[in-house]
């Protein structure tokens, strides 16, 4: 198991090629910790070249955002992801849909009013989900 914890280092962005050359994270299960950072962005591609990835943790970043207009993550292998705690409103289907993998998705303690219905037809594998 691998684990690239970058937890209360003031991140506030993660460009789509931050983590090209990082072959030591190819192994059988892939834990990023993101929490605790002031992470306003994710660039969609940037855990795309990591095919063995398990975990996203972003917990506590108040001023991520959610976007609504395209993906928030391209991965075909990620299972599951944490963005509890990040001051989110809404979860739309578009946001989700290139995370084909995904099975366990946590938004816990966010302000969410609204989530499209059509999120689960987006993830057909997806049998956690924390509002």
């Amino acid at each position: 198991m691998e684990l690239l914890d970058l937890r209360r280092n003031r991140l506030k962005h993660l460009d789509g090629n931050v983590m090209n050359g990082v072959f030591n994270l190819i192994y059988i299960y892939i834990y990023i910790n993101l929490d605790y950072n002031t992470l306003q962005y994710l660039h969609p591609d940037t855990f795309l070249l990591l095919p063995n990835i398990h975990h996203v943790y972003s917990y506590s970043n108040p001023d991520l955002q959610i976007p609504t207009d395209r993906h928030l993550i391209n991965s075909r292998s990620l299972p599951h992801i944490d963005i509890s705690a990040c001051v989110l409103s809404s979860l739309f289907c578009d946001t989700c849909a290139k995370v084909c993998a995904l099975k366990w998705l946590d938004m816990t303690y966010n302000i969410l009013i609204s989530v499209d219905i059509n999120i689960w037809r987006a993830l057909p594998q997806l049998s956690t989900f924390y509002p």
